[in-house]
């Protein structure tokens, strides 16, 4: 029978392979997330699902150190070490993708899985803004991703300029694209990206599309 515990609107879930570095900069975002007026959000209103596969570090202790440290964060770990053949990570998201929507069904809720990396700090009203898109009607919600100023700085001259000029002729593109073919449900501005940094759907969209297709990489474009 379904669970008489609450049952949260969003599921985010967030597979992690040696992940132990920045996956509590990862949860901090998640943990700390506010509405769309800045107030706190209630933290029943989601819980997060880590997935460490594969790993050879710490990530699963570390994730489980921040449960036991944060309570009111609904926050739950899984390990697996998947076969050669399965070890990617389409299929980790995968996994969690099916697993959240396995639990919602379970529940009787059309509920919200959300995706995003362990190596990404979504931002403070993400899971507020996401809601409020679904609220008027869309299906899945992707986010815009922007590579940190450190990160950036890192990438050396080179590599950093040649990712500005990659950004912006993709943003010119898409912005074309809302000129030529509008569509109601991704109006101008828009952005170019659909990555599972920060990547949203109902579940019974998820079953309509046939879930995340069964790729090595790039699971989040596959799926779009």
């Amino acid at each position: 029978m379904p669970s008489s515990i609450a049952v949260p609107q969003v599921r985010v879930v967030v597979p992690a392979k040696n992940e132990a570095l920045t996956i509590e900069a990862a949860l901090d975002a998640l943990r700390c997330q506010v509405d769309c007026d800045g107030y706190p959000l209630d933290p029943t209103r989601y819980d997060v699902t880590v997935l460490a596969n594969n790993c050879a570090d710490d990530t699963a202790d570390v994730v489980r150190r921040y449960a036991t440290q944060f309570p009111d964060l609904q926050l739950q770990v899984r390990e697996e070490t998947f076969p050669p053949q399965r070890a990617n990570i389409g299929n980790a998201r995968r996994t969690l993708f099916d697993d959240a929507c396995e639990r919602f069904e379970f529940e009787g809720v059309d509920g919200i899985v959300a995706s995003t990396d362990a190596d990404t700090c979504v931002s403070p009203d993400w899971i507020a803004r996401m809601l409020a898109e679904f609220a008027n009607g869309a299906q899945a919600v992707g986010g815009r991703i922007v590579i940190s100023p450190a990160g950036l700085q890192s990438l050396g001259p080179i590599l950093r300029a040649m990712h500005l000029r990659d950004t912006g002729y993709r943003i010119l593109l898409a912005n074309l694209a809302a000129l030529v073919d509008p569509q109601s449900w991704d109006p101008f501005p828009r952005h170019h990206q659909h990555f599972g940094a920060s990547l949203a759907v109902r579940v019974s969209t998820y079953r309509r599309a046939g879930g995340i297709p069964t790729v090595v990489t790039l699971e989040d474009m596959a799926f779009y």
